[in-house]
């Protein structure tokens, strides 16, 4: 039995077609997973090398490389310069967005 001791309908909860919020959780899976392996390739005690570009930036690099304030970082965000990638409570940057943001 489910909440509230009902049954089998599960589309009172969602209010969206089950199919289509299963084909989401699919692509969401998908992309944690991509953002996972990139973070894993780009460890520097791994023999493996990540694509070129691929590489993650923590904040605090960006901050250093830039030399921007933290707060700064968070304004471009907001505005939309820049584009986090968001693992766990970290916040990352691919550095070919940073590349071509500098080149642009």
């Amino acid at each position: 039995m489910g909440v509230n001791g009902m049954r089998g309908n599960s589309s009172i909860f969602f209010n969206c077609d089950p199919d289509d919020f299963l084909e989401d959780l699919r692509k969401i899976f998908r992309e944690e997973i991509r953002l996972a392996l990139t973070v894993f390739h780009s460890n520097k005690d791994n023999s493996v090398s990540p694509s070129p570009g691929n590489e993650l930036i923590k904040v605090r690099e960006l901050c250093h490389f830039l030399k921007v304030s933290k707060p700064t970082i968070y304004d471009w965000i907001k505005c939309g310069k820049l584009r986090p990638i968001k693992i766990h409570s970290r916040t990352y940057f691919l550095r070919k967005e940073i590349d071509e943001l500098l080149n642009s």
